[in-house]
């Protein structure tokens, strides 16, 4: 076994390794913590204004809404109201598939149950 001369005692090649392994662990877990904080917090205090999430629906509505009804066409607003409720299923949808798979190419070290598990806690929390 290989000793190594350490703050004028003999440490273990195999000690430091475990020590330096456990430094590492410790740092992964806190990035781990400020991620998560950052993905909570920061949404949050940016508030519904400023985080671009509506794709602008409200203004296409007040625009497009008052006119519709004022002119007594229920079709067209239902089929109005049908085409938003679509997109935005449907960007939702590629969002997340976008997600999943940015998160699978780009950090493959990282665990994929995990992410496809934390949009359903955030869900419950917001």
């Amino acid at each position: 076994m290989i000793k190594r001369t350490y703050r004028g005692g003999m440490i273990n090649e195999a000690q430091i390794t475990i020590r330096n392994a456990g430094f590492l662990l410790a740092q992964r877990g806190f990035h781990i913590l400020g991620s998560l904080l950052f993905a909570v917090m920061v949404p949050r205090l940016m508030g519904p204004n400023d985080l671009l999430s509506d794709l602008g629906f409200p203004q296409i509505m007040g625009r497009y809404v008052p006119l519709f009804i004022l002119q007594g066409e229920k079709e067209k607003l239902q089929k109005f109201f049908s085409n938003l409720l679509t997109l935005s299923l449907v960007s939702g949808a590629l969002s997340g598939c976008f997600y999943l798979l940015f998160t699978s190419l780009c950090l493959p070290d990282l665990d994929l149950f995990l992410f496809e598990q934390l949009p359903i806690l955030f869900s419950h929390f917001f």
